[in-house]
């Protein structure tokens, strides 16, 4: 933020409740950008939608974190749950290389398994299901990047994300903000604000979170994460964590105790490492 945004701020020429305000009033009109997940428990309680907050969604290892990540881009990007909304996500493989995550919706798709499809050609019919599935991940609505970046790195990969996406939005409204400034004065204010007719949405899903081992490692890119999250009102996260094990322990039966199902529920206690993502979380 620039010096300049700060006294506009400070003499309230730029009143950021008024703006609030009038993105509720736009979803009350249906007008507004509203992001889905597609998962009626996840989006009852996100109100507002997806936008601008910081979901974390998190499990024991192998119960299907990675398998969640994709079925909820799917649903992001689906016409249907999402209609008319142009939507970019940069999905940040740090588990699992491309190439894994390729063979995994293969082998659901072709019904085989990977030693087969790494071992054998594909058939003639198998051609085209592979062909529906690589143009799937190559859809250009989605980045992959599947580096492990903290610090400098990190700020700098989501602020090329988020300024190459708002460069594409100001080329494809240029037209209607040049036809905006041949207005009037007296004409603008009939018509009211300028609204760029593209808005994309910005998404980073990222799977997943304890990748980065240490505590400090955590809380640096959670900041990181927040800090970029405040700086753009069209960005907005999906973060996927662990549990550590003592939360089996909670849902075991042993000779000592009988598992009782009111203390199913996770709690901050339970999370891998760090409890910090509850401070920066809209929705855990």
């Amino acid at each position: 933020m620039n010096y300049q945004e700060i006294d506009l701020i400070l003499n309230k020429k730029n009143d950021e409740i008024v703006e609030a305000h009038k993105e509720i009033l736009d979803l009350q009109k249906g007008t507004g950008h509203l992001i889905l997940t597609g998962q009626k428990h996840l989006d009852y309680f996100l109100i507002g939608g997806l936008n601008n907050k910081m979901v974390f969604i998190g499990s024991r290892p192998s119960m299907g974190k990675t398998y969640h990540c994709e079925s909820t881009m799917d649903n992001l990007l689906n016409e249907k749950i999402n209609p008319n909304q142009n939507i970019s996500i940069l999905r940040m493989n740090l588990e699992m290389q491309t190439k894994s995550l390729l063979l995994r919706d293969l082998k659901k798709s072709l019904g085989k398994k990977m030693i087969d499809i790494i071992s054998n050609p594909y058939t003639e019919e198998e051609k085209k299901i592979v062909t529906t599935v690589v143009n799937k991940h190559r859809d250009s609505r989605i980045i992959n990047f599947s580096k492990i970046v903290e610090g400098e790195d990190l700020r700098y990969l989501l602020k090329k994300f988020c300024s190459t996406i708002d460069e594409k939005d100001a080329e494809a409204n240029k037209p209607s903000l040049d036809a905006w400034e041949k207005l009037s004065e007296e004409d603008k204010k009939t018509a009211g604000s300028y609204t760029p007719l593209q808005v994309t949405q910005k998404i980073v899903l990222v799977d997943h979170l304890h990748i980065y081992q240490t505590k400090k490692q955590i809380d640096d890119v959670l900041s990181i994460f927040n800090e970029m999250k405040m700086q753009d009102s069209n960005l907005s996260f999906i973060i996927y964590f662990q549990f550590n094990r003592s939360l089996e322990e909670v849902w075991r039966d042993t000779k000592d105790k009988k598992a009782n199902p009111k203390t199913f529920l996770p709690n901050s206690g339970h999370i891998y490492n760090t409890d910090s993502l509850m401070q920066y979380a809209d929705l855990v």
